[in-house]
């Protein structure tokens, strides 16, 4: 038998088999992010035909980091509900399942164009066209963005998800930060390549923080 079909462990996480459903931008959530039967019974068709984990794209942090108007959110406790429906469908059927959190900064599309906080990294040359100009971050903000993280990730476990992953690829807010294209503040967040790692390494901290090591993946 093909080891595909063996368990494996991942970190504490144990996993019926080697098939995994990457992290796939579903576009099934209302305009407010909240999730419902439809992605809830496609999880669950997915776990039914022996996916050993799945993990259903990213949901933002906060409502000015949504990319898209159909993008699922976890910016408060009202959106937990929906996903133990989530959790709950996929775990009856056998399977395992990770949720991704983000911020998409500058890629905030939803944001730019609904009036929402939309806001940057740094006002660079390179910035998308959504019709509006954003305003550059504060510390403040920068501090407020890597709390909600860490709350974001306790919504994740309470949930009934079975870990949580840290968005920080495709050009989004992790990535922005890290980039000295779209990084090119002259503060403690930016500059040399230690600040640049600052936002990373303080978001994966204050995760860590509020469901400890073992859930991030």
């Amino acid at each position: 038998m093909s080891v595909l079909f063996e368990p494996v462990k991942i970190g504490r996480l144990e996993v019926k088999n080697r098939f995994m459903r990457s992290a796939t931008y579903f576009a099934l959530a209302d305009e407010n992010g909240f999730v419902g039967e439809a992605e809830a019974n496609l999880l669950k068709t997915l776990a039914k035909n022996e996916v050993g984990l799945i993990v259903p794209g990213f949901a933002y942090v906060l409502k000015n980091g949504q990319w898209a108007s159909d993008m699922k959110g976890i910016q408060d406790d009202d959106h937990i509900s929906g996903y133990r429906k989530m959790t709950g469908a996929v775990h009856n059927a056998g399977g395992k399942i990770v949720l991704q959190i983000a911020h998409t900064g500058s890629m905030a599309l939803t944001a730019a164009q609904t009036g929402a906080d939309y806001m940057v990294v740094s006002l660079t040359d390179n910035l998308p066209d959504f019709g509006r100009k954003p305003r550059l971050m504060t510390d403040e903000d920068i501090e407020n963005i890597v709390v909600e993280f860490g709350q974001a990730a306790r919504r994740v476990q309470e949930a009934g998800f079975d870990g949580v992953q840290i968005h920080g690829a495709h050009g989004y807010l992790g990535s922005q930060f890290l980039s000295p294209r779209t990084n090119q503040r002259t503060d403690k967040w930016g500059g040399r390549y230690e600040n640049r790692m600052r936002f990373p390494v303080e978001v994966t901290r204050r995760t860590r923080e509020a469901v400890g090591p073992d859930f991030i993946l």
